[in-house]
């Protein structure tokens, strides 16, 4: 994004550089062997240097770098620099980075916004996905394969979210996800399962809810991903291996479904408390969050 001002700078005058960038940002100049630097107040630095030509112009604040502008300056030129774009500007599909327990983790934009009207308001936000298995664990200690008795709901819940930075951790969002309850029926919008961090459910992977696989209704397909029960990679993580949605198959307590290493669709059958699968967080964070040109996740 250029501004141009263009207000004269003749032989013997002032030339001035204005950036926008954000304030408290050190912006610096440089043109062969000379540098200028200032510091941006309310949005401008003004930078007052020494010739006319090519320069390059970037900016940092705190820990973070800005993107690179080289300009032609003549007279008096304005240009804008920013250090990344809100993450509800990034592209299904895109990766964004955050740390997981002190290590800077990948995670997937799988959807923007809600992805029907059956969702509450809670879940407009950035859908991410970690793209990598966290963990490998049972459902849990339980006698049932209801998603809200498991220890993967504590677990996501409670010692997972530890994990998270704490500025993040205090982004990720407080949302209601489809889900079925106790009662056989699946309950979506306002009456959804109160969650920060979840895992998916077998409709929002991309699996249906008939043809044989008879997996709950809960929710709708995300944007990131395919329709159908048959391998896929964008359902495959690396190294090749199973992980948990948090539906059930069909109309039985007894059966919980999960996506195998090749992409397709499994279950289990009364051994949800002995088979082991992995985990495959996913949260819901603000759509005006910060990330930075290095792809990083920012409050």
């Amino acid at each position: 994004m250029l501004i141009n001002s263009m207000a004269g700078g003749g032989s013997g005058a002032e030339i001035l550089l204005a950036v926008s960038v954000a304030s408290g940002a050190v912006v610096t100049a440089k043109k062969g062997s000379l540098t200028v630097t200032g510091v941006a107040v309310n949005g401008l630095c003004m930078l007052s240097i020494p010739e006319a030509g090519e320069w390059t112009v970037s900016a940092t604040l705190e820990d973070m770098t800005s993107d690179t502008q080289t300009v032609t300056v003549v007279g008096n030129y304005s240009s804008a620099l920013t250090f990344g774009d809100s993450i509800g500007q990034k592209a299904v599909g895109s990766s964004v980075y955050l740390n997981v327990n002190g290590v800077r983790t990948e995670f997937l934009v799988v959807q923007q916004g809600k992805p029907n009207s059956t969702y509450d308001d809670s879940c407009d936000g950035t859908w991410l996905l970690m793209n990598s298995a966290y963990d490998t664990r049972s459902w849990g200690n339980v006698s049932s394969g209801w998603y809200e008795d498991s220890g993967i709901y504590t677990f996501l819940n409670g010692d997972f979210l530890d994990l998270l930075d704490s500025a993040i951790r205090g982004q990720v969002k407080q949302v209601k996800v489809p889900y079925k309850g106790k009662d056989y029926a699946v309950h979506s919008g306002a009456n959804g399962l109160a969650v920060k961090a979840f895992l998916l459910s077998s409709v929002e992977v991309g699996f249906p809810t008939s043809g044989g696989y008879g997996a709950a209704n809960e929710g709708a397909r995300l944007s990131y991903f395919p329709s159908g029960t048959s391998a896929d990679a964008k359902r495959v993580l690396q190294p090749e291996v199973s992980w948990w949605t948090r539906s059930l198959f069909g109309s039985e307590w007894s059966r919980v479904t999960y996506v195998n290493s090749s992409g397709a669709g499994g279950y289990t059958f009364n051994t949800q408390e002995t088979t082991t699968h992995s985990l495959r967080p996913a949260i819901i964070v603000p759509s005006n969050l910060l990330v930075t040109n290095d792809g990083t996740l920012r409050v």
